[in-house]
């Protein structure tokens, strides 16, 4: 089993996930202050009208640390934590724009669909947004408004792999390789 607490496995893991996104996607300030949801990680700036609006900025050494300690603290079993690389990676040869304005939210659910596909312990949207709340992965004032956000992003993501969230072995080894390297 891989130890994702361990430095060299962590930054694999890191590099594959960063591969996929966007970072230099941005369309106006305007646009980042409604597209960026309130309860993630965000810094303040002025924009020209002199409004101060957030944007959010990812430690993501820090996320994915405080993302493997949810899968311990829920015993989930440590496979699951390649299933999101692989829906990634689908999720890039489909087009999808995975962006650092929407990465948070897209990551965690498609985490969500790997545990709900793979392991035999059923978790609820509330109990995964409640554990992310906890360990300071989402920042909000209303977890019911997110719970429902995870379920509207759980139905597109479904639609998007028309509801097959299962991974091949080839697939699996390939991202399992890449972290190991």
């Amino acid at each position: 089993m891989i130890n994702f607490f361990e430095e060299k496995y962590l930054n694999n893991y890191l590099k594959l996930v960063v591969s996929n996104i966007d970072l230099s996607y941005i369309d106006s300030k305007l646009e980042i202050l409604m597209k960026a949801p309130k309860y993630w990680f965000v810094n303040k700036i002025e924009s020209e009208a002199g409004l101060y609006f957030h944007y959010p900025v990812i430690d993501y050494n820090i996320f994915f640390i405080n993302l493997f300690r949810i899968y311990i603290d829920l015993n989930i079993d440590a496979s699951c934590i390649i299933f999101p690389l692989v829906y990634l990676h689908k999720l890039n040869v489909y087009k999808y724009l995975l962006t650092k304005y929407n990465f948070i939210k897209i990551f965690l659910s498609l985490c969500l669909l790997g545990i709900k596909y793979q392991d035999d312990f059923y978790i609820s949207n509330k109990i995964w947004v409640r554990k992310c709340f906890e360990y300071k992965l989402l920042r909000t004032n209303n977890l019911n408004e997110i719970i429902l956000d995870f379920f509207n992003i759980e139905c597109n993501l479904l639609s998007v792999f028309d509801y097959n969230m299962s991974i091949t072995e080839s697939e699996y080894n390939f991202f399992i390789n890449k972290i190991l390297n």
